[in-house]
């Protein structure tokens, strides 16, 4: 059976079997990237959008903003599921695809040796059948992630557009994870 589970996580009706929600079938962004992420197979997440630190204006909607070709709305986009920008991505997701938003790929924001940096996480990594062994990669991969986003280890000569990038990315992994492990 874990042969047939494993097999089978293209296709759109595989499942996790744990409390996840199963994968579903997006468009892949439009931020192309080096890494071998199938972004398109990656959960959904029931968390709905509450106050957070990263909020954007209130005056704006989230399809609104997330449309724009700004710093913001790349980051929105990457942080909430398309049509409405309401719901964020699980913290799987956004752990795996943290790297497209950074720089070359993100040209909004000028290249720095920091960024090569980030320790990769792989979709294969975090796609264990029992849940406890799956916390314990979340929290061992968001350990490193926060090392990394720690605003005390940002060179010194940071931009405000690399520094306000990584934390508005620490922020929005920091909220997901409370809403994920609690």
């Amino acid at each position: 059976p874990d042969a047939t589970f494993r097999s089978s996580f293209n296709r759109p009706d595989a499942t996790f079997r744990s409390s996840f929600q199963p994968f579903v079938n997006r468009p892949e962004p439009t931020l192309k990237s080096s890494i071998d992420v199938p972004i398109s197979s990656l959960r959904t997440s029931n968390v709905p959008v509450g106050p957070r630190r990263h909020t954007f204006t209130d005056t704006q909607k989230p399809s609104a903003t997330a449309k724009g070709n700004d710093l913001m709305s790349i980051i929105q986009r990457w942080s909430h599921e398309p049509p409405h920008y309401d719901k964020m991505y699980p913290l799987e997701r956004l752990l795996v695809t943290a790297p497209l938003i950074f720089p070359p790929i993100n040209e909004k924001v000028n290249p720095h040796p920091y960024f090569k940096q980030w320790k990769f996480i792989t979709r294969e990594a975090l796609m264990d059948e029992d849940i406890n062994e799956l916390r314990e990669l979340l929290k061992k991969a968001l350990r490193k992630t926060k090392y990394f986003l720690d605003p005390v280890r940002f060179p010194p000569d940071f931009n405000r557009k690399q520094e306000l990038l990584l934390k508005t990315i620490g922020n929005i992994i920091r909220d997901q994870e409370e809403a994920t492990l609690g």
